[in-house]
């Protein structure tokens, strides 16, 4: 069996924006979903679907 690894994005994106703003940079380079860091933790995650 595969790793995650493997079938993750390794290029992760910055973005300090609104929800507009977000979904415009998961547009832009062509990602379905950010995460989300708060203090140098990640919180949450974000998905097409919560958008749509």
């Amino acid at each position: 069996m595969d790793e995650v690894k493997f079938y993750m994005t390794q290029d992760i994106i910055g973005v300090k924006a609104t929800a507009t703003g977000v979904a415009q940079k998961m547009l832009d380079a062509g990602q379905g979903s950010v995460l989300i860091e708060e203090d140098r933790e990640y919180i949450g995650i974000v998905t097409e679907g919560d958008l749509s």
